[in-house]
């Protein structure tokens, strides 16, 4: 799944996201979105 979102290069899937190309993360890199998330009440 990673290869083929990070090989995506059609110009047509990536402008809606205003990327020029996807890059691999890991679920930490999203961390601190979670912790707001969760302290405001909009995540569980």
């Amino acid at each position: 799944m990673r290869a083929a979102l990070t090989g995506i290069t059609d110009p047509a899937i990536l402008e809606p996201f205003a990327r020029s190309k996807f890059i691999p993360v890991t679920n930490a890199a999203y961390a601190p979105l979670v912790e707001v998330g969760r302290s405001t009440g909009l995540l569980d």
